[in-house]
């Protein structure tokens, strides 16, 4: 059997990052069943998935910034671009102006070796000048498949006029809910709001600003418990620090709070816990995209265009969209944030794309490769694997 090798951001203890390589496993299984997956990455807490790093080199040394972290992900990554199996770049913005050294390495083995490439539940951009898109394209052309996980990706796909196969589903985490399985929830008069905030690099004001305006309209609200979900536990660019501020402001004010971090739970104990709220104010991306498919009215911080692609995609209500320039954070404290956050108890506040649609669009990541036939595709759809 033939190994398909699954790369992102993977190990980094980002949970939005290590969700991909999760669900993508299981999509390799339930439509690829002529390839073996394998994650490129350390092993995840709570996961039985193959690996490519061994569980004697920790998950700390993996994810370092040291020489020590990057030799070892420079090497893992080598020997998989060298092996003959597939190589699938999966989930996340990872074509980009922040180009990682992988694509660097990929892109001269291509050169060397006519090794073709393929990607699935990507976006495209954003770019901080042409050259850094041309250089983008350039490596897109090694490509045999392609399938991004928004309409403004697509475009951009459409523009290049690749080789390609291209395709465009949802985001690869619309797989997750068949790997976590139903969540029942206990009726109870306490509201409980769950929280993400995201240490925004180069904005420090900003991630403040936007942390300080959920624990000022937070603790105004009677009869509501916190969840703080620190979805990065990285420990330079994670979420940790703001986890303690905010949960240490919010004690302060009398709210009950329960942190959560996602190094400890894990992808399925995170997915499950946010499940489980009334409701999700999230600065991650995906804090809100799991709060979505899990049916749990979510406001979203718009400090990406990530952010704003997706809930243009879903058509999230107008009335519950928040931007994080000056301004709309001037305005959210002036009362609208707490506005907002009331809809979410309201029949105001769905989407108009249903999460059952949304996670159905995410499988033609899988079923749309050119290495699937309609008839395989069709059985797969119709009978699925355990998980």
């Amino acid at each position: 059997m033939k190994n398909v090798i699954f790369t992102g951001y993977y190990g980094m203890k980002n949970y939005g990052d290590d969700l991909f390589g999760v669900v993508s496993t299981y999509g390799a299984r339930t439509w690829w069943p002529q390839f073996s997956p394998t994650i490129l990455g350390p092993r995840i807490t709570g996961q039985t998935e193959r690996f490519s790093v061994p569980t004697f080199i920790s998950a700390d040394h993996y994810a370092s910034e040291g020489k020590a972290g990057k030799l070892i992900r420079t090497l893992f990554s080598t020997k998989e671009l060298l092996s003959g199996g597939k190589f699938v770049f999966s989930g996340g913005s990872l074509f980009s102006s922040n180009r990682s050294r992988i694509m660097d390495m990929a892109e001269r083995i291509s050169r060397l070796s006519g090794k073709k490439f393929s990607a699935i539940g990507v976006s495209i951009g954003p770019f901080d000048s042409r050259a850094s898109e041309d250089a983008v394209v350039s490596f897109l052309r090694r490509f045999e498949y392609i399938s991004v996980r928004d309409q403004a990706s697509y475009a951009m796909l459409q523009s290049y006029q690749l080789d390609a196969r291209i395709a465009v589903g949802r985001d690869l985490a619309g797989l997750a809910p068949a790997l976590a399985g139903p969540m029942e929830k206990t009726a109870s008069e306490t509201k409980v709001i769950g929280y993400a905030p995201c240490n925004i690099g180069g904005k420090p004001e900003t991630t403040r600003r936007i942390d300080d305006l959920f624990v000022a309209t937070v603790s105004k609200q009677r009869n509501v418990r916190v969840k703080i979900f620190s979805l990065n536990s990285h420990a330079i660019h994670g979420d940790t620090e703001r986890s303690q501020y905010v949960s240490e402001r919010l004690k302060a004010t009398g709210v009950a709070v329960e942190r959560i971090e996602y190094a400890e739970r894990g992808v399925i104990g995170t997915w499950r816990d946010i499940a489980a709220c009334d409701a999700v104010v999230s600065v991650r991306l995906h804090g809100a995209i799991t709060a979505y498919l899990c049916g749990v009215p979510f406001i979203l911080f718009e400090y990406h265009k990530k952010c704003s692609d997706f809930l243009d995609d879903i058509g999230q209500p107008g009335a519950i969209r928040v931007g994080t320039d000056d301004a709309a954070l001037a305005n959210e404290l002036a009362g609208d944030f707490e506005h907002k956050l009331l809809q979410l108890f309201t029949d105001q506040s769905a989407p108009k794309l249903s999460p059952t649609q949304y996670a159905e669009e995410s499988t033609r990541h899988f079923t749309g490769a050119p290495w699937v036939s309609q008839h395989q595709s069709v059985d797969a759809s119709a009978t699925r694997p355990e998980s």
